[in-house]
């Protein structure tokens, strides 16, 4: 089924499944649509629409403190915390962008460890603590109970992409035993002149395997379409999410699957934008190899082996670098 702008949109009701011919029929829709532009739809995904309205009014309380309070909880060396407008840019990206800062502000949240727990390892570049902000009761618990919720859902596409790629249902478990996942609050505030101070958020490609988008209801999200090289927008659908594969699903399968240009267009003086992204990455740990089932004699592989951690903090790192050391 085609949504807006003809972005498709697929029931994954199947994939909670255990029926590996329902779930191979919703393979057949990921893999036809990431064969193209890597961006869809996804209904049936069984959050609760309570969940992500709660997250979304915790994301509105935070972003309201004032920007001493945020700026308690500046992003540190592990990519957690508060990263506030002008400050982040595509200094490592697969898109040519405009040399101008992003205009949101944003807070970044990853899984809760443990102490002893196994990701933390030296040379884990994401091990560190989250930052939560104080004062606000019941925002560490909506923002960490919509990120398990988000993270259940993410792991039911793992069989679907290696039924896509022509590879056993269990393949990709084992790269996300311990999986770097991120929790994104964005908030895209108005822009008294919005043609001068540039974009939402420039034109880039995601960095890991796959992103869940739930956005609100003001447009703003355009996507490079493939065959016309136009930008075309993917509004806010009732009941859906976004789903977009990153730049290490593309590099695994040799460029097979699309790992799609995106943008948030200039924001205005009569409106603000929120909304709130789920990254789900390998293990630091993780070889990304090209597939087997993506190369052969005539289509040899483009990209060397590269642990998964190493390639994903390098882009972390110059792309927030000006977020950590200025206030």
């Amino acid at each position: 089924m085609e949504g807006s702008a003809g972005i498709p949109v697929i029931d994954v009701a199947a994939l909670a499944s255990d029926d590996l011919d329902a779930i191979g029929a919703v393979a057949l829709a990921i893999g036809d649509v990431c064969r193209r532009n890597g961006f869809f739809y996804i209904e049936g995904h069984g959050i609760p629409e309570a969940l992500i309205a709660r997250a979304f009014a915790e994301s509105a309380r935070f972003f309201l403190l004032p920007i001493d309070e945020k700026l308690k909880i500046k992003i540190n060396r592990a990519n957690r915390g508060y990263v506030r407008p002008g400050t982040s840019s595509q200094k490592i990206s697969s898109v040519d962008s405009p040399n101008r800062a992003n205009q949101y502000e944003s807070l970044m949240i990853r899984d809760e460890l443990a102490p002893g727990e196994p990701q933390q390892l030296p040379g884990n570049p994401m091990h560190g603590p989250n930052q939560w902000p104080q004062n606000l009761p019941g925002f560490k618990e909506a923002c960490l109970d919509y990120y398990q919720a988000l993270l259940a859902l993410a792991r039911r596409f793992l069989p679907a992409f290696a039924l896509a790629l022509d590879l056993p249902a269990d393949h990709f478990g084992r790269f996300f035993q311990h999986p770097t996942t991120s929790l994104r609050l964005l908030h895209y505030p108005r822009q008294e002149s919005p043609a001068a101070s540039g974009y939402g958020h420039a034109p880039h490609t995601d960095y890991g395997f796959l992103t869940i988008l739930a956005q609100d209801a003001q447009s703003g999200l355009e996507v490079l379409d493939k065959a016309s090289r136009c930008w075309i927008p993917v509004p806010s659908r009732a009941g859906a999410f976004v789903v977009n594969i990153g730049d290490a699903l593309a590099r695994w399968t040799n460029r097979r699957f699309a790992s799609t240009p995106h943008r948030v267009a200039s924001m205005s003086a009569e409106r603000e934008r929120y909304s709130i992204p789920f990254f789900f990455h390998l293990d630091v740990d993780a070889i990304v190899d090209v597939l087997p089932t993506c190369c052969g004699e005539d289509d040899p592989p483009r990209y060397p082996p590269v642990r998964f951690g190493d390639y994903l903090a390098e882009r972390l790192t110059a792309n927030y670098a000006s977020a950590r050391d200025n206030g």
